[in-house]
């Protein structure tokens, strides 16, 4: 599917949910979804933003309901997880589908911890389907860091 109007499309996930896709909309500070993605045509609009007051509105921030360069996305079992670039930082979304403009993430990784633990530039993220675990990729330390259990992370959990 081709979806028109973002720049840059860094990393887009089709969730668990039949027919869910979300996109990482970099240059407006946004998560976009898109339910019955496959039946939409070219250019139709997204069902929901998240990090965004509207589809029009462009604002950056570090509070919970704002992103700064999102860049990647990964899902598992409703919670969905967002390489929050600009802020250093991976937030969740329990229950994502679920969400309107303007929510706020449930909670973060790597903001606020000891320097070796915290994030510099989380580029990417992924979670294992057989172990759980999630990956996160530190561009600016060179490194990818490994969390136990996605499903059961807390607020500024460290990596293994």
């Amino acid at each position: 599917m081709i979806i028109y109007g973002i720049n840059p499309v860094l990393e887009a996930l089709r969730s668990g949910r039949v027919d869910e896709l979300w996109v990482a909309d970099t240059r407006h500070a946004r998560l976009m979804r898109f339910l019955n993605a496959g039946s939409k045509s070219n250019g139709a609009d997204a069902d929901a933003a998240l990090g965004q007051f509207n589809f029009t509105e462009s604002l950056e921030g570090t509070e919970l309901d704002r992103l700064f360069l999102p860049s990647a996305l990964t899902s598992m079992l409703g919670r969905l997880w967002v390489a929050d670039n600009g802020n250093q930082r991976l937030v969740r979304h329990e229950a994502a589908s679920t969400k309107i403009a303007l929510a706020p993430a449930d909670g973060t990784l790597g903001q606020f911890i000891p320097p070796a633990t915290s994030m510099a530039s989380p580029q990417g993220c992924g979670i294992d389907p057989v172990s759980g675990k999630l990956f996160v990729c530190d561009d600016q330390k060179h490194r990818v860091l490994r969390y136990a259990s996605a499903q059961a992370l807390h607020d500024n959990a460290v990596p293994e």
